[in-house]
């Protein structure tokens, strides 16, 4: 099966501070597989992205790369992330990673915003942390539903306002494979089903609708954690350059399109 290959970026020039990044999410006739493979037709519909990940606190381009792609029907937002890895560092030890979460090993994230200004100390988000489960030796198992662990908040500090939601683990699928390319180099995809049902916290949400409509924009950063062993400047890497972190705002903006827009007589057919 074809698979849609990261085109990796070694620029190590810092980025111009605060740039506003744009990415449009189109809509999909036919939800893509979420098996971890990247099949070019089933993402077809989604712009590739990235390739141009700064490091969160300084703004020099990373040295390993991550690119993405988004699209959206009526149940569901999906996304695809794959990285450049030169040093693997997956948790064996799930359950206590589970419990405290250090950040101290791989794993691919999304904050996504559906209102808030885009200024830097507005706390409103959804974070997505992807990280998988591991067997004994590191090596992800137990996919489309392997763990997810996630945050949101309105106005306060992270973590917010903890779990979000309960029902997370089970509605969310998730798949990772690692793919070697190297002796030393390997691909991480991520696929990923969200359903809109899981972005339930109004306090977060405002008055945006979910799913969303034509047109809607919400705020963005996708967004990488790697292993504190890795000696370059991809310990932490992101999207929409900002002040240092993840969660500092501005972010990018994601553009909802695409979606059907029924007719009159459709409309009367759905109501029947």
């Amino acid at each position: 099966m074809k698979r849609i290959m990261l085109v990796a970026c070694a620029a190590t020039v810092a980025m111009s501070a605060y740039a506003q990044k744009t990415y449009t999410v189109n809509y999909a006739a036919t939800a893509p597989t979420i098996d971890g493979v990247a099949a070019a037709a089933e993402w077809s519909i989604a712009p590739q992205a990235g390739g141009d990940f700064v490091a969160h606190d300084t703004g020099v381009v990373s040295t390993e790369q991550t690119v993405f792609r988004a699209s959206w029907d009526a149940t569901n937002l999906y996304v695809l992330m794959q990285a450049v890895d030169n040093n693997i560092g997956y948790d064996p030890n799930f359950a206590g990673n589970n419990a405290t979460f250090t950040f101290t090993k791989d794993d691919l994230e999304l904050f996504l915003s559906p209102k808030a200004t885009n200024t830097a100390g507005d706390e409103n988000k959804y974070q997505m942390v992807f990280y998988p489960k591991t067997d004994a030796s590191g090596q992800p198992i137990d996919g489309p539903t392997a763990f997810i662990w996630g945050a949101a908040s309105a106005t306060a500090a992270f973590p917010g306002v903890g779990s979000w939601p309960a029902v997370t683990n089970a509605t969310v699928k998730q798949w990772i494979t690692v793919i070697p390319i190297g002796p030393a180099t390997s691909i991480v995809t991520m696929e990923a089903q969200i359903p809109w049902a899981s972005f339930n916290l109004a306090a977060v949400n405002g008055t945006a609708a979910t799913p969303p409509n034509n047109g809607d924009q919400w705020l963005a950063q996708p967004a990488r954690a790697h292993n504190a062993a890795s000696a370059n400047n991809t310990g932490a890497s992101k999207w929409n350059p900002s002040g240092a972190g993840f969660k500092t705002k501005p972010w990018g903006v994601w553009t909802f399109t695409g979606a059907p827009i029924l007719t009159s007589a459709q409309d009367w057919q759905h109501m029947q």
